[in-house]
């Protein structure tokens, strides 16, 4: 039995490789010999695709990332199967160039709405709690700014009313004379 991977996507080191991967058999107690032909029942092969710009790019590694490109479109496909694989392009083969075609987009099209999707949502995620920040840290300032005029008191007097946590009293120093530099 054999189980094939292609890796469109692979690292660099390995970018258009083919390797296999078999059963071998290591006595580690005892010393058995058992015929080949009883336990090497499973090969794996994985193919690596790469692109052009790299090394060993021909013959089946070349065929699949023509076949399997999201970015070669039909027409260049059977172009380029027709002229350097010599395959005689059949109105059912013609089919089949562009359902491949059209299921390499389909998957590109189906990971680029879920990557949307996840950013819009991881962005709309980080606006609200950096609006509700600001919105807190207004509040505050505001709150800040009417004890310290209606009361007479110090920024320090009018944080410690208002119960600011000591580690947050910098910042809201600092925003308040920020505020105060404004206006």
């Amino acid at each position: 039995m054999y189980s094939i991977f292609i890796c469109l996507e692979p690292p660099k080191h390995r970018q258009n490789t083919i390797t296999r991967y078999r059963m071998v058999e290591e006595n580690l107690v005892g010393a058995v010999q058992e015929p080949v032909r009883n336990y090497d029942l499973l090969s794996m092969v994985m193919l690596g695709l790469g692109g052009s710009e790299e090394a060993n790019y021909g013959g089946v590694l070349r065929l699949l990332d023509v076949l399997l490109s999201s970015k070669t479109s039909a027409d260049e496909k059977r172009q380029i199967l027709q002229e350097d694989y010599d395959i005689r392009m059949t109105q059912t083969l013609e089919e089949e160039v562009s359902q491949m075609c059209d299921l390499s987009k389909g998957i590109w099209d189906k990971a680029m709405a879920e990557g949307e999707a996840k950013g819009e949502a991881r962005g709309k995620a980080v606006g609200r709690a950096e609006g509700r920040a600001e919105g807190k840290a207004e509040g505050i300032l505001t709150s800040l700014k009417s004890l310290m005029e209606t009361m007479s008191w110090t920024i320090e007097q009018a944080m410690a009313a208002m119960k600011v946590p000591e580690d947050e009293r910098d910042k809201y120093t600092q925003l308040m004379k920020t505020s105060m530099s404004q206006n």
